[in-house]
């Protein structure tokens, strides 16, 4: 499935005095094309006395404003400010008592801007289109990621545990809900869903080229879609409207409370219910994309192993072999990049995350990483606050917001073993694993495989600053 790539450029304040400067020009006439030899009264007489070159103008000053922006502009890869202002939709900016010229169609190539610009008068008797499509050069614009907003995706099958909680959307290539399994966002699926008994959704759920099993007690507060056929199971719930694109099998007191709409049959049973049904009429399914993000190969040019840390003198950010914490041992790391050639960590080992002056910290291995049993992950967010344990003090490890500082990224396979958690997000390119009783507040991700196991805890879907600008 194709994936759209979104370009934000982003205008500080420099950019708001670049605009204020373009505004007086104009108003001076200095961007007339053709005039530039001539005086400021006479350019602004011309414009006055001629609309057609008044609109000719105002475009050619809307190529100088982009021209300019590309030298001015600085890129923002976390969430956009509202009061700054962005190049990635249709823009118009207007001239007081002169007229307005609009920079539209928008097509992003690398870092080049392909566009169209045109130039109307205040009172709109004339307008002017430059001739011909204008390209303009970002080198600071970045591609950011726009695949879709998962807490988990995974490139392969995706098995909800028992008893997990989930909040955010999950993805994968098929998707299994276990037992008591609760996800409050979306179920979005490359194949089939399969929802265990008594598992809750509370977004939608889609089976791009698959079918929807509910089985007993299984509930879905929105609409169920499937390029397939959709089995509702005794007692099972869909509080919306079922879509599927063959047929729709209904069991002992299973509800679609809205619209069933069937490619083929509705077969129905005792005690049943359905809104409006409407068998024999062909629905269309569209899911939005599962595919799994690709992270940048890590390389380590490192040659010694990560030395001992402490508290008064973490660990420097550079490149290291290996990084080991021992049984019971602690290791501290900082804002900054640190790229190994593997972590482990041992159990009931201590590992203290600092990002108290509030730059990111991002973790690049390429190798493996295995977080032992009992592994504690504390984190600092604030310079006068105190370390807080992921695991045992998670409601106080705020804002969740910071968790977008923090990325731990491998080429390899990651482990996290029981009772562990993490602050940020987790990036496996081959295969991600997470044991029973695991924590988190960030993302998972992995083109390969996600495992996941029982009281799975995902309290906030948070993706990181890294993956945001480098995920393609």
């Amino acid at each position: 499935m194709s994936r759209d790539k979104n370009k934000k450029v982003i205008l500080n304040s420099s950019g708001s005095t670049l605009i204020g400067a373009i505004v007086a020009i104009v108003v001076l006439g200095a961007l007339g094309v053709g005039m530039q030899q001539m005086s400021s009264s006479a350019v602004y007489n011309q414009l006055m006395f001629n609309q057609a070159n008044q609109a000719r103008n105002l475009a050619y000053t809307g190529k100088n404003y982009l021209l300019g922006l590309s030298k001015k502009a600085t890129i923002d890869n976390s969430t956009l400010d509202t009061s700054k202002t962005t190049i990635n939709n249709n823009l118009t900016k207007t001239i007081p008592g002169v007229g307005t010229f609009e920079i539209y169609n928008l097509v992003w190539s690398g870092t080049t801007l392909a566009c169209n610009i045109k130039g109307t008068t205040a009172n709109g008797q004339a307008s002017y289109l430059l001739p011909s499509s204008v390209s303009v050069v970002f080198p600071d614009a970045v591609t950011e990621w726009n695949g879709g907003d998962y807490v988990i995706s995974s490139g392969g099958a995706l098995n909800g545990p028992q008893n997990a909680y989930i909040n955010g959307s999950v993805a994968g290539t098929s998707i299994t809900l276990n037992n008591n399994a609760v996800v409050e966002g979306n179920v979005i699926s490359e194949t089939s869903v399969n929802l265990a008994q008594n598992s809750i959704t509370h977004g939608f759920v889609c089976a791009a080229s698959g079918n929807v099993q509910l089985n007993n007690n299984a509930v879905v507060d929105e609409d169920v879609s499937a390029n397939g056929y959709i089995q509702v199971s005794q007692n099972a719930i869909i509080k919306q409207n079922a879509y599927a694109t063959s047929y729709i099998q209904m069991s002992n007191n299973a509800t679609i409370q809205q619209k069933g709409q069937a490619g083929g049959a509705i077969n129905r049973a005792q005690n049943d219910y359905i809104g409006t049904p409407l068998q024999y009429t062909m629905p269309t399914v569209t899911c939005p994309s599962t595919n799994a993000p690709i992270a940048p190969t890590i390389t380590n040019t490192g040659t010694l192993p990560a030395p001992a840390s402490t508290s008064s003198s973490p660990l420097a950010s550079g490149q290291y072999t290996n990084f080991t914490i021992n049984q019971n041992g602690s290791a501290y790391l900082k804002s900054g990049t640190y790229i190994f050639s593997s972590i482990q960590t041992n159990n009931n080992a201590k590992l203290y995350l600092d990002i108290s002056t509030g730059g990111d910290l991002t973790i690049l291995v390429t190798g493996n990483i295995n977080i032992g049993q009992n592994t504690n992950v504390f984190v600092k967010t604030t310079s006068n606050g105190a370390f807080r344990s992921v695991v045992e003090d998670t409601d106080r490890v705020v804002p969740h917001s910071d968790a977008a500082k923090i990325y731990i990224g491998s080429n390899t396979d990651i482990v996290f073993n029981n009772n562990t958690g993490w602050f940020g997000t987790i990036y496996a390119k081959n295969s991600l694993s997470v044991s029973q009783n695991f924590i988190l507040i960030g993302t998972l991700a992995s083109p390969g495989t996600v495992s996941l196991n029982n009281n799975l805890n995902v309290v906030e879907y948070v993706l990181s600053n890294y993956a945001r600008s480098n995920w393609r």
